[in-house]
């Protein structure tokens, strides 16, 4: 199988702040993260909260393959992963959302996990992939293939400034007319991705 992204959407506990240095919250997320960085198959990982509401994060982590990342949720250091991200995470409150990509370029996926770096067009770069799970529901409840895409900014600024001309509109009506209604988790938000 060929090189992956997981994506997992993430809901914080109240109360919990991942932006303080010395917060036992963080420590507790950095150990985490170093749990599933020692696996085999693992390659790297991003995180970060959504600017428009940070009691949500994003983690992408990047595998071989998916069969590494299930060999790693049948590990038994998966429970001790969970029950660490679970001090951190409201799994009970809101479940994670969870997906595999196959993005079509380890370059272009890089670009769009650095930025800063602009491009002629203020991205940093774009990077796209299909779902690997079959089971994505549209609001209307039709399975539908899913199109992941992650644009790398200069700032939300600049995209919101881009975003505001009418020949975005134009080249953006096809997609909106076909994105999946009233999915959160699948909606388009910001996030400051670091290591």
């Amino acid at each position: 199988m060929t090189e992956v992204t997981e994506i997992a959407l993430l809901h914080l506990r109240k109360d919990v702040d991942l932006e303080d240095d010395s917060s036992v919250a963080l420590q507790t997320w950095r150990k985490a993260i170093g749990i599933v960085s020692s696996r085999l198959g693992f390659k790297d990982q991003f995180w970060g909260l959504r600017l428009e509401d940070k009691t949500q994060l994003v983690w992408t982590l990047d595998w071989d393959s998916v069969d590494k990342h299930k060999e790693f949720i049948n590990h038994e250091d998966y429970k001790p992963f969970v029950a660490e991200l679970a001090q951190v995470f409201d799994f009970d409150a809101h479940p994670p959302f969870l997906t595999h990509i196959a993005f079509t370029s380890a370059d272009s996926l890089k670009a769009a996990r650095s930025a800063p770096a602009a491009l002629d067009n203020g991205s940093s770069g774009v990077a796209m992939g299909w779902y690997l799970e079959d089971d994505v529901e549209s609001s209307e409840g039709k399975k539908v293939t899913a199109l992941q895409a992650l644009l790398g900014w200069e700032s939300v600024e600049q995209h919101m400034a881009l975003r505001n001309k009418p020949e975005f509109a134009e080249v953006v009506k096809p997609v909106r007319a076909i994105q999946a209604k009233g999915r959160d988790d699948m909606g388009m938000f910001h996030a400051k991705l670091r290591k």
